[in-house]
């Protein structure tokens, strides 16, 4: 997950990856279950990941640049929760708005 400028009452929770959507330490989706989400702040983002039982990981668009989900049309951001027991150490080389 990526870091917008701002704190939050969940950061000291989360540290950045890098930019894209959640990795592992292979540099694939060990197979976490995924569930988007169209929200308007990071903070947003982040207490759906800690309201996830097994949240292993967070990717947040603020603008995203396609509406898979309809967020980007809806004017909002887009968040994904990543779930599972595997560790997240990385994240893709695409989307770099995540």
């Amino acid at each position: 997950y990526r870091v917008v400028q701002c704190a939050t009452p969940f950061s000291h929770l989360f540290h950045p990856l890098g930019q894209g959507y959640c990795r592992d330490v292979d540099g694939v989706n060990p197979g976490w279950a995924w569930e988007p989400y169209c929200v308007d702040t990071l903070e947003e983002c982040e207490s759906l990941c800690v309201a996830a039982a097994d949240c292993a990981c967070l990717s947040y668009a603020a603008q995203p640049s396609h509406s898979y989900t309809g967020c980007r049309d809806a004017g909002r951001g887009r968040c994904v929760v990543f779930s599972g027991a595997a560790i997240a150490t990385q994240t893709s080389s695409s989307p770099q708005e995540y």
